[in-house]
């Protein structure tokens, strides 16, 4: 279940990217840290997206999702991704979405630039 969410969550998010001028170059990037939802390119830079989905705020805002160990594994993947791409000026964003009942989407935040430590 969390995971469809999380999926709803990762196409909206790439169709804002794409509607916004944005390149998607990876979707769900895998390795041994962990995941990079979105890969996309802005001009000349890479955007190394964390997309966070919730249906309710019960839990916290999709935001405080993202904690210092998420965003330690998150450096570490995009690393392991400059070991096999070349490396350009990059840079980490983070959308946060929250979904209604029926999947649809209520709100999408787009954080540009986001400190990791």
């Amino acid at each position: 279940m969390n995971r469809r969410i999380g999926l709803v969550g990762e196409k909206y998010a790439a169709f804002f990217l794409k509607t916004n001028g944005y390149e998607i170059i990876k979707n769900n990037y895998h390795t041994r840290y962990g995941e990079i939802d979105i890969i996309a390119r802005n001009k000349r830079e890479d955007c190394f997206i964390e997309v966070k989905t919730r249906r309710s705020i019960f839990c916290g805002e999709p935001e405080e999702a993202f904690t210092s160990i998420k965003a330690m594994r998150f450096y570490r993947s995009i690393m392991e991704y400059y070991k096999i791409h070349t490396p350009c000026s990059w840079r980490v964003d983070l959308i946060a979405i929250r979904l209604n009942s029926f999947e649809e989407l209520e709100d999408l935040r787009h954080y540009i630039n986001v400190q990791l430590f």
